[in-house]
């Protein structure tokens, strides 16, 4: 029996899904999940969700490394978010990969985009924030998850090991996430807001840095 507890505790240690929060900067209100190497994702959404989500990654500084999000749960076979630090700005690009190894560009859906939200989007001596809209996002498939569930799985991965190519958001390559990787529960339903269209006004066009 001591056995079997220990398992059904870390099982529901590593599902641990997502609480409501407050971003103290912009003011929005994300659904988030907090790993405990400090890593969050928060998410936003209308009250009718269709194609489009607002995310907020922050991830631990001062170290070289990236933070990423899998859309799908899954690193194979789903649509990846990666964002990392080059000097004093944050770049961020679609990824995905076939299989276990370092995921390249997406470039199947042009529709996609990461549009920053500036008052949300931040470097400082303890993280960087990366607060996003994220257009045509929810693909309804296996790429990402349905806007008609009421949770949702998605992955996180973290990683300390330098950047490639930092400065290119195209150009850039990855390597393992050595801090840890996992996948999570997000409530949907919660992360709806009526608020949605006022926020999603607040981001910028995005400026893709190739090479």
């Amino acid at each position: 029996m001591v056995i079997i507890s220990a398992f059904l505790l870390a099982l529901c240690l590593a599902l641990q899904s997502s609480a409501a929060t407050v971003d103290p900067k912009t003011g929005i209100t994300f659904e988030t999940f907090r790993a405990t190497n400090g890593y969050t994702f928060g998410l936003a959404v209308p009250p009718t969700p269709t194609t489009d989500f607002i995310g907020q990654l922050v991830v631990p500084t001062p170290s070289a490394g990236y933070g990423g999000i899998s859309l799908g749960g899954e690193m194979t076979n789903s649509l990846l978010i990666v964002a990392w630090t080059n000097a004093n700005t944050i770049r961020s690009s679609f990824r995905f990969a076939t299989t276990h190894a370092p995921p390249t560009v997406y470039t199947s859906r042009p529709s996609l985009q990461l549009s920053p939200i500036t008052n949300g989007t931040y470097i400082n001596s303890t993280h960087f924030s990366y607060t996003f809209l994220c257009t045509s996002c929810i693909t309804n498939d296996s790429l990402t998850f349905s806007p008609n569930a009421s949770t949702i799985s998605l992955g996180w991965a973290r990683s300390t090991n330098a950047v490639n190519n930092a400065g290119s958001a195209t150009g850039a390559t990855f390597q393992f996430h050595n801090v840890g990787q996992a996948i999570y529960t997000l409530n949907l339903t919660a992360a709806k807001n009526a608020n949605y269209s006022t926020w999603a006004t607040w981001a910028v066009k995005p400026v893709v840095l190739t090479g």
